[in-house]
């Protein structure tokens, strides 16, 4: 079939215009696009470009690892590949298709498949038999220009890679599944993500602005650290936080506005919006206004042999939890103590230790209102007891890591049987015995026995005046005895 009548045969799907649906591929390989290639690109063109020589055509730029597929016209011709680039083409299949609405004139077409297997300039000859073509010898030879570049296609293109030197404007959405940029990413024109100096990330607008040669710092949010020259080693988060330092380094500052009181503190740590640290080596939680409360729903653990609690400018009032509250004596190895220091030397006025002991400079007032009490009544048979109580000298059990040295006390469970309102009882079954108040038991115990004793006095009062009575009766009669005649002895007249 000669060249001329085959003019409406399928253009070619060039690089500038994209490919067609994927083909079937063979299992081992990927997922590649297909490009249709036909006779129209031999045929003679116009004079601008130039014309081709009989039997070339126009070169087909191509994409790596694509299928490249070419139609030629069947009929009364016969067609068969005479030599192909071996690296760079692998011939996939032959197939003779119906025409119809593929090439006008032809009842068939034969479809070649090939795959480029890596770019570079790859050709392949075709041979007619009977040589109805105007070309040398009845061949034609198409050459295909493979490339690693990227296409305008909205499909996937494999190995695809782009070098691009200059600037560059995208209007649309750009996805990948790695961005590598070297210095910084801009949005709107303003740096958004960039590492100035070593090792560093900052993100936000202006954050990390002014850094020349800080490195390892973490800058998150808008002006996040932006006076930071030299200082190493800052976590900032939240905009405009850390804008005091400039060449501290080591420092923390987490909430909007969170900052540093001053320039080169070191292991500063302010924690909230608007909290600031004011010297090194301290942590900072919310403003120094004291406006925020601090909940912790678990535990406070600090690794350090105290803890100390005070108002933020008043040194003179303390509460320290101290480890090592009394070395390794016969005390506990940690415990609170309550300190003074209005006089010039520290105070201590209260500690309570971990064994239990609780130590107090002045008194123990419990409340005892009247207005808050109802149902009052005496206490009866006080004395009576008070004679039945124990009081027993013992020694704690050892496992309970208590005061070792001997106490002196009751036992609750004889207390409980005379004066249950003094004991009480855990949700483990263990007793306590409120001892100051058996005070009150006492107290009346007293008043019943001084009443006894009162008793006693006045009958022993009454028992000496009835004594003197005695005794003076006994006078009386003693001289009256004497005014009575004496009896005669006998014989005497």
């Amino acid at each position: 079939m000669c060249l001329r009548f085959s003019l409406s045969i399928m253009l070619a799907l060039l690089v500038t215009g994209g490919g067609v649906a994927s083909h079937a591929q063979t299992p081992q390989q990927p997922i590649s696009k297909t490009y249709i290639l036909s006779q129209a690109i031999c045929l003679t063109p116009a004079p601008d470009p130039p014309a081709l020589l009989p039997g070339g055509c126009v070169p087909q730029v191509v994409p790596a690892d694509s299928i490249i597929e070419i139609q030629l016209p069947g009929g009364r011709s016969k067609w068969e590949v005479l030599s192909l680039s071996v690296g760079l083409l692998q011939r996939l299949d032959a197939t003779i298709l119906p025409s119809p609405g593929r090439i006008v004139g032809t009842d068939s077409i034969y479809r070649f498949r090939f795959r480029l297997v890596k770019p570079g300039l790859a050709t392949i000859t075709f041979k007619e038999t009977p040589a109805n073509l105007s070309a040398p010898k009845g061949e034609v030879t198409f050459t295909i220009l493979g490339v690693d570049y990227i296409l305008n296609t909205t499909a996937q293109q494999p190995n695809a890679n782009f070098n691009i030197s200059g600037d560059g404007t995208a209007g649309g959405t750009l996805s990948g599944n790695t961005v590598n940029a070297t210095t910084q990413f801009n949005l709107g024109g303003q740096r958004i993500l960039g590492n100035a100096g070593l090792d560093n990330l900052f993100a936000g607008v202006g954050a990390g602005a002014a850094n020349t040669s800080g490195g390892f710092n973490s800058f998150v949010g808008a002006r996040a650290g932006q006076n930071v020259t030299t200082g190493n080693g800052n976590v900032f988060i939240g905009g405009e936080t850390g804008s005091n330092n400039v060449t501290g380094s080591s420092n923390t500052a987490i909430g909007s506005g969170a900052n540093v009181g001053s320039d080169g503190l070191f292991f500063a740590t302010a924690i909230g919006s608007l909290a600031t640290v004011a010297s090194s080596n301290t942590i900072a939680l919310g403003r120094s206004n004291g406006m925020d409360r601090v909940i912790t729903p678990g535990g406070i653990v600090l690794n350090d042999s105290a803890i100390q609690i005070r108002g933020a400018s008043d040194t003179n009032h303390r509460i320290v939890y101290d480890r090592t509250i009394d070395g390794t004596g016969f005390h506990s190895f940690s415990g609170f103590r309550w300190l003074y220091n209005g006089t010039g030397s520290e105070q201590e006025r209260m500690r309570l230790e971990n064994n239990g002991n609780l130590t107090i400079a002045g008194r123990l007032a419990q409340s005892s209102d009247a207005r808050f009490k109802t149902a009052v009544q005496r206490l009866p048979q006080a004395l009576d007891r008070v004679l039945r109580l124990r009081g027993v000298t013992y020694q704690w059990q050892p496992e309970l890591h208590r005061d070792p040295r001997p106490q002196i006390g009751f036992i609750a469970q004889e207390v409980e049987a005379v004066l249950p309102e003094l004991v009480s009882t855990d949700e483990e079954g263990f007793k306590s015995v409120a001892y100051a108040n058996a005070v009150p038991v006492l107290v009346e115990a007293i008043k019943e026995q001084q009443q006894q004793i009162a008793e006693l006095k006045d009958l022993k009062t009454k028992l000496e005046r009835q004594q003197q009575q005695i005794a003076e009766l006994k006078a009386q009669l003693a001289a009256l005895a004497a005014q009575l005649p004496q009896p005669k002895a006998a014989g005497q007249r």
